[in-house]
């Protein structure tokens, strides 16, 4: 509505202040719930494709449903308490502390996929890069990198590399070091400028 007034000879028009009408909120959508068996507990909802995974006691399997609580799947090997679970854009991970070894599942079946064994006690580094995954191992003294392409770990540790010159470093490859860790960071150091001469050391050695 306008409003118009003769002031000095001047017709002045205008329009009351109002304030913009509020949206009506939104109503509340229902949600479907469902209750997993009371032996099942809960382990996370893959970020991915909003899967939720749990891991059922009674039959010690992973088992996921989707988010209308409608059962898609059952892992075929066991999921100890020991076991750390992981999400990655690979693949599902469990993770066995006291062994150090790792099992990657398909997403959609839970099936076994690889079975990678970093040789020693491991705990997850928290860093996944691409289709790697990083892990420290105790037993090792050295970072594990799992390459999830082609299923090569890669250990590696700086009690075996030295460096020489401002160009030349020197690593000694043995059960910390292994030739794809040592490979890996010839390309890190080839990005800077430096050559790595790789030694083999026998046994134990380290």
């Amino acid at each position: 509505m306008l409003i118009a007034a003769l002031i000095g000879g001047v017709l002045v028009i205008t329009s009351p202040h109002t304030e913009p009408a509020q949206a009506a909120p939104l109503p509340l959508q229902p949600v479907r719930t469902f209750n997993p068996p009371a032996t099942s507990r809960f382990l996370g909802v893959d970020p991915i494709v909003s899967v939720l995974y749990f891991q059922q006691a009674d039959i010690d399997r992973l088992v996921t449903y989707d988010s209308q609580g409608n059962h898609l799947a059952t892992s075929a090997v066991a999921v100890a308490d020991s076991v750390f679970f992981e999400v990655d854009a690979a693949g599902v991970f469990l993770i066995d502390w006291p062994t150090g070894v790792v099992t990657r599942l398909d997403r959609a079946t839970l099936a076994v996929v690889r079975v990678y064994d970093t040789v020693g006690s491991i705990s997850f580094g928290g860093l996944r890069q691409a289709n790697f995954l990083w892990f420290t191992a105790a037993a090792l003294g050295s970072i594990v990198r799992l390459d999830l392409n082609n299923g090569a770990v890669a250990t590696f540790s700086t009690w075996g590399l030295v460096k020489l010159t401002p160009t030349v470093a020197v690593l000694g490859t043995s059960i910390r070091c292994n030739q794809e860790g040592a490979e890996q960071l010839r390309e890190i150091l080839a990005r800077v400028g430096m050559e790595l001469i790789v030694v083999p050391m026998t046994g134990w050695s380290i």
